[in-house]
């Protein structure tokens, strides 16, 4: 009994370094696939696809999984939305955040666009996890001059995000 343990343990010690590996492949080829999409998705694609990438070499492999399932969302061409928000300070940025990423008229760029919405999802990430308080702070500071541009440009076509 004593050595199935031991052989059980030698195999997911064994397989761990596999598992992780694909992982770290998986990311990578995310980010290297040119999806041909729209160009906001494109760039949710390669913004999401950086943000995993940074989260799984700072070791976190869940948050590099859910952003990296976001950036093929993207590629896949299919609309990618903001995580929920969790209490009132992340509910009135969301608000803020749908109303500047409604398409319509705004000369906005979408690599802006996509700056906002995968800002304020690491913002959120970076809030769940409670480690680093600067890596929030970050996250919300370019979350919030991404929605500044965004409410410029709106402001310069005659509407106003608020």
């Amino acid at each position: 009994m004593k050595y199935l343990n031991y052989l059980t343990f030698i195999l997911m010690v064994g397989f761990a370094p596999g598992v992780v590996g694909c992982t770290y492949v998986s990311v990578e080829k995310t980010r290297a696939f040119n999806p041909d999409v729209q160009p906001l998705l494109k760039q949710l694609h390669m913004q999401y696809g950086a943000l995993a990438l940074r989260k799984q070499s700072e070791g976190n492999p869940d948050s590099a999984y859910h952003f990296n399932a976001k950036a093929l969302q993207a590629a896949e061409g299919l609309a990618v939305k903001a995580d929920q928000p969790d209490d009132a300070d992340s509910l009135d940025a969301y608000r803020r955040l749908s109303a500047g990423m409604k398409d319509d008229i705004r000369p906005v760029d979408p690599a802006v666009k996509a700056r906002a919405q995968v800002m304020f999802d690491c913002w959120l990430d970076e809030r769940a996890q409670g480690v680093d308080k600067d890596d929030i702070i970050a996250c919300k500071q370019e979350f919030e001059r991404a929605l500044l541009v965004i409410a410029g440009a709106s402001a310069s076509s005659g509407e106003a995000v608020q």
